[in-house]
């Protein structure tokens, strides 16, 4: 895996310096914020991985930014840090989507263990997804060679007209039908034809994206 980015959110000042460093002695890279706002921006702007996010914050609290960071980066995994260690809170961090909790005041052990523990999470996530899209791509061969078929005059201009886009060494393609009529179907073909049949062919769900994702 390369190296591992991760943003620290902690208004104390002291500490997010202190975390900031061991973690650039770990070989992260780290980015830091003091307020949820703040780190809002450098969510928009860098390609997080894991978090440490403390829960008393300034403007709301880290529980209700896990929530707004999960929307936008869901692959993220965080660390929440307390020194209310409540299990009601525990339990809260947890449905939020933090894959483990440190309560305030943690040793350097305690954290490092985390980190690994986090680490190794993402390690594995990172390899399955890239089996899923080895699969995916696969399947979507055996799919485009088995299950477009047909002889009809229609159905010979649309093989005329995948030929075209997939030769097109830069385009972009809108298709358009009713349900169930075969759009994806012939998304494959044309990128199965095109000179980019070597890499993965990825399907996004726009709707599911939200807003504000989705404008950046």
């Amino acid at each position: 895996m390369e190296k591992i980015s991760i943003l620290i959110l902690e208004d104390d000042e002291r500490l997010k310096n202190e975390l900031g460093e061991f973690l650039e002695s770990l070989s992260f890279t780290v980015h830091s914020a003091s307020k949820p706002s703040e780190a809002l921006v450098i969510a928009g702007k860098h390609k997080l991985d894991m978090a440490l996010i403390d829960i008393k914050l300034p403007e709301y609290n880290g529980i209700i930014f896990l929530k707004k960071i999960k929307e936008w980066q869901p692959e993220i995994e965080s660390i929440v840090m307390s020194g209310h260690g409540d299990m009601d809170t525990v339990i809260e961090a947890l449905r939020a989507g933090a894959f483990d909790y440190l309560r305030k005041p943690f040793s350097i052990e305690e954290l490092h263990a985390s980190l690994l523990k986090t680490k190794r999470y993402l390690e594995v996530q990172n390899k399955t997804r890239k089996l899923e899209i080895i699969c995916e791509t696969l399947k979507n061969r055996q799919l485009s060679h088995t299950m477009l078929i047909g002889t009809s005059k229609t159905i010979q201009e649309l093989y005329k007209n995948i030929e075209q886009a997939a030769q097109a060494s830069s385009t972009s393609v809108l298709i358009y039908g009713e349900s169930g009529t075969g759009k994806e179907l012939i998304a494959r073909k044309i990128h199965e034809d095109s000179s980019r049949r070597d890499y993965p062919f990825i399907t996004i769900n726009c709707a599911a994206i939200p807003k504000d994702m989705f404008e950046s």
